[in-house]
């Protein structure tokens, strides 16, 4: 019962932004990267869901999925620059293995940086917020921590499955990266650092 009324309110939170993304990107017309950056924005919808559910159906405070107001600002610097290097450090790898080559940078999009880092932003962090702030604490206290873990970096390697050029190496990497970013949810105790990192590493690999 417990695991069914779970899966019915993730489905209708999930249900509720899809069906917005369809009556705004079928009604309206816009630029590839304006519909780009607005659908990274949107994503925010589902914080406000998910709070909602938090505070009003489930009765726990914010503060029990990792969104604390202490030291805001200093932890999601903090996690800005472990996500930068999170990123340097797998491009790096990646150019003394050959997989990887530089060809610099494309200055003609300089002014979008911006708009880009601030949607990501909210796109990561509404995914630590589902993931590793609702699905982790929700199933860890109830069941173990593993379970929490393990069933939340499942359904971050599902909301991934529909990424262009997916196969099992990427589904593999997703999960450590997924695995990753959970770590540091528990050592910090909190989503910002764990989201900001997210947003860096998806702005890198995304934008720059």
């Amino acid at each position: 019962k417990e695991v069914l009324l779970f899966v019915i309110s993730y489905l209708l939170i999930y249900g509720i932004v899809i069906l917005v993304f369809e009556i705004l990107f079928n009604h309206l017309s816009f630029s590839y990267t304006v519909s780009d950056i607005l659908s990274l924005f949107l994503m925010g919808i589902e914080i406000i869901i998910i709070f909602l559910f938090v505070t009003k159906i489930e009765k726990r405070s914010l503060t029990s999925i990792g969104v604390s107001k202490e030291n805001v600002m200093p932890s999601i610097l903090k996690g800005f620059a472990i996500g930068f290097v999170m990123f340097l450090a797998v491009v790096g790898i990646g150019i003394l293995l050959g997989q990887y080559s530089y060809i610099g940078l494309d200055m003609s999009m300089l002014f979008l940086a911006i708009p880009y880092m601030l949607g990501f932003f909210v796109q990561s962090l509404t995914e630590e917020i589902e993931t590793r702030g609702w699905v982790n604490t929700y199933f860890s206290k109830r069941h173990r921590i593993f379970i929490g873990f393990l069933i939340s970096d499942l359904i971050f390697v599902l909301t991934h499955s529909f990424n262009s050029g997916l196969d099992i190496d990427s589904i593999i990497n997703i999960f450590i990266v997924g695995a990753l970013f959970t770590m540091l949810f528990w050592k910090y105790d909190n989503l910002w650092v764990c989201g900001s990192a997210h947003a860096m590493w998806n702005f890198t690999q995304g934008y720059l």
